[in-house]
């Protein structure tokens, strides 16, 4: 704002928003003004507006910009990607977390953090700007260790210009663990009985047995989705030395899988140990 020679002493600044004054310091050496005032209560854009008053009665006006008075805290709502069991979003090796605000605004930063059982943080990252549509967890710790199987807590949080925040936390369940099962043989004749059994609680998707003659040869077959299970595999007459391998296969609905392999079924009974010859865990494509 110019100045006039009569005028050039004895200004007077103010500020006005609305109908509202506020005064304001003049720094007549810097030919600069500075103000503070409280926001207003009500939620808008408001025109800030510079007032300089002369000795000579002149009043000199100048729009010094806009602001906006934001009292409302953002929303933000949070979708996890998974199967669910025992009423909880359940995974087993990548977790997607979808993130949507019914409001969109700007916002100044976000956080997402992963809690134990305990409601120990095990994992934490913050960045500034917006909150991603879609953020993966690994199912690791921040410091790069596979969590253990159990149920933990997503939270996150984002702040928008004013400092106000919002936040959206879900339960969730890592489950890794493949299924372990357990085999009761009986043989009698040409007949093998076998009792099944498994000891994790996370349901199967499917499970197959197979008896295969020396030579690679399929000689018998059983399948199914739910264990306990009783079943009879048949084997050859007049068989005379051959040898036979039991093979296992067994995947979960999350995509958990083991493989066994048993040798010697002649020697198999309820009593007997089996040796475990492979065993391997195998997951389903990431989300």
């Amino acid at each position: 704002i110019g100045r006039t020679t009569d005028d050039s002493q004895g200004r007077k600044a103010s500020i006005r928003i609305g109908d509202a004054t506020y005064p304001a310091v003049l720094d007549e050496e810097e030919n600069r003004v500075s103000a503070s005032w409280p926001a207003q209560e009500k939620e808008g854009d408001y025109q800030v507006v510079l007032v300089v008053k002369c000795p000579s009665g002149r009043q000199d006006k100048a729009v010094l910009g806009r602001y906006q008075v934001d009292g409302t805290p953002p929303v933000i709502k949070m979708n996890l990607i998974g199967r669910e069991l025992d009423g909880r979003t359940t995974f087993n090796r990548f977790l997607t977390i979808m993130t949507t605000m019914p409001k969109p605004e700007p916002v100044s930063k976000w956080t997402v953090t992963v809690y134990d059982a305990a409601h120990e943080p095990i994992v934490f990252q913050e960045a500034e700007g917006q909150v991603p549509d879609r953020i993966t967890w690994n199912g690791n710790t921040s410091s790069g260790v596979a969590a253990p199987d159990g149920d933990y807590v997503i939270r996150i949080i984002a702040w928008d210009r004013a400092g106000l925040s919002a936040a959206a936390e879900q339960e969730v369940s890592l489950r890794r663990a493949p299924p372990e099962v357990s085999l009761d043989v009986e043989k009698t004749d040409n007949q093998l009985t076998i009792d099944m059994n498994n000891t994790v609680t996370t349901p199967l998707l499917y499970w197959w047995l197979r008896v295969v003659q020396d030579g690679g040869r399929i000689v018998s077959s059983k399948d199914g989705d739910t264990l306990p299970a009783s079943v009879t595999l048949e084997l050859p007459e007049n068989s005379g030395s051959s040898k036979f391998q039991l093979l296992l296969v067994a995947q979960d609905v999350l995509g958990n899988k083991v493989q066994k392999k048993f040798n010697e079924l002649v020697a198999l009974s309820v009593k007997t140990q089996v040796r475990e010859i492979e065993t391997e865990s195998q997951w389903l494509e990431d989300f």
